[in-house]
């Protein structure tokens, strides 16, 4: 359920996926499905407010130690 786009560049094809909060829906709500314990992923240098928003609306979060 990733998104991804197709590029050619200087005659080579490239093929680029990402996550945005659908696909991350889709992963976590299927973690839960499957009866994993945990999932774990990281974001570098992108605040991504709706992904916060969606694991809130799923998860119990605790910010504290």
């Amino acid at each position: 359920m990733s998104p991804f786009f197709n590029y050619t560049s200087n005659g080579t094809e490239h093929e680029v996926w990402f996550e945005d909060v659908r696909s991350i829906d889709v992963k976590v709500r299927t973690a839960k499905e499957y009866g994993f314990t945990g999932v774990g992923y990281w974001n570098l240098m992108r605040p991504f407010r709706a992904n916060w928003l969606l694991l809130d609306s799923l998860f119990q979060l605790n910010d504290r130690p």
